[in-house]
């Protein structure tokens, strides 16, 4: 059995923090560039590849009583597993017609099971950068992954806890 002589805080908000955001929801991504493997048929249409990899990551912070400083609910934050999409587009339309590619960019991106806030944030780096690999890697496949985090903090405060409260969740 290990200790730590370092005693946790339990009101992670120290009063002279006034510029943290509660609630908030933040999102950022990382990406990566690949070449999939050349089809051996030459009679198939090339294709750029794009992957969402969208992983979330929750933390609820709670103000039970008046005055006492927010309450995290969790020592970490609650991480959901990595949902993977992939999206296939002609090479075509990266080359020859990037405003009709922004536009199946953004009809694909419409059907995901994702928020529109999320689809908001992503589709313009998509489209940037797939046209900039697009026009790059001349008639060659690619492929390119977004690893993106979506960040969400809640707050609870004492109206809300009182309303779990009165209906027995707390």
């Amino acid at each position: 059995m290990s200790s730590s002589s370092n005693p946790t805080n339990p009101f992670p908000f120290p009063s002279s923090q006034s510029n943290f955001n509660i609630p908030s929801k933040n999102y950022a991504h990382t990406m990566t560039i690949g070449t999939p493997e050349i089809s051996q048929n030459s009679f198939e249409e090339k294709e750029a590849t794009i992957e969402l990899h969208v992983q979330g990551l929750y933390k609820l912070y709670i103000q039970p009583f008046q005055g006492l400083p927010p309450l995290s609910m969790e020592k970490g934050f609650i991480v959901s597993p990595k949902f993977i999409y992939k999206l296939k587009f002609p090479l075509f339309y990266l080359r020859k017609n990037p405003n009709f590619f922004s536009f199946c960019v953004s009809q694909k991106l419409a059907k995901l099971p994702i928020s529109p806030s999320l689809v908001a944030y992503i589709e313009p780096h998509i489209v940037q950068n797939a046209i900039e690999v697009g026009n790059r890697s001349q008639d060659m496949e690619f492929k390119i992954v977004f690893d993106v985090k979506v960040v969400e903090i809640d707050f609870a405060d004492i109206v809300e806890c009182d309303g779990y409260r009165r209906r027995g969740l707390v």
